[in-house]
């Protein structure tokens, strides 16, 4: 169990998926060892979830939502139809959705943690991108990242045809 816990912590950079997750796992790494490396990651990154506001302890629940509204944003600013009067907003908003690609997560590339329709809008914004001038929007994905990105959406797909958020219903059986 350990290892997995660990892996999971790895893949967040200690951040995990949300704040209930974020207490078990560093919880547990104190058992393993209070003063050891993993339980030590851990605290480094408690200002992110938990600060003393106030009226009393506060505690986030995610840590934010940063690429998906992002890649909504730059949809409808897309929309609008004044890439012109706007381009160097576009190439900012360009530049964040393809440095948060790994696939793309709900918050951004340190979260870890790839979701089926946060990776389905980052790769529509990409897509979009790819058909403008790059003197607009900057350099276009390549086109290997944008194929991981289809690989991803497809292996997240269950046998029922849908789409999980995380991973194939069943993947744990």
């Amino acid at each position: 169990m350990m290892k997995h816990i660990h892996y999971e912590d790895e893949n967040s950079r200690y951040i995990t998926i949300g704040c209930v997750e974020k207490v078990l796992c560093m919880l547990v790494c104190w058992v393993e060892d209070p003063n050891g490396d993993y339980f030590k990651k851990h605290l480094a990154n408690i200002p992110d979830f938990i600060w003393v506001g106030e009226d009393g302890i506060k505690m986030i629940q995610s840590f934010g939502s940063q690429a998906w509204d992002t890649s909504f944003a730059l949809q409808a600013l897309l929309a609008c139809n004044i890439t012109n009067e706007i381009g160097a907003t576009l190439k900012k908003g360009h530049e964040f959705i393809k440095e948060s690609q790994g696939a793309w997560t709900f918050s951004d590339q340190d979260d870890g943690w790839q979701v089926s329709d946060c990776t389905a809008e980052g790769l529509k914004c990409c897509l979009l991108f790819s058909m403008m001038p790059p003197e607009i929007v900057g350099v276009k994905m390549e086109p290997e990242r944008l194929f991981d990105s289809v690989n991803i959406l497809l292996s997240l797909q269950s046998k029922n045809g849908g789409l999980a958020a995380w991973e194939p219903a069943g993947a744990l059986e």
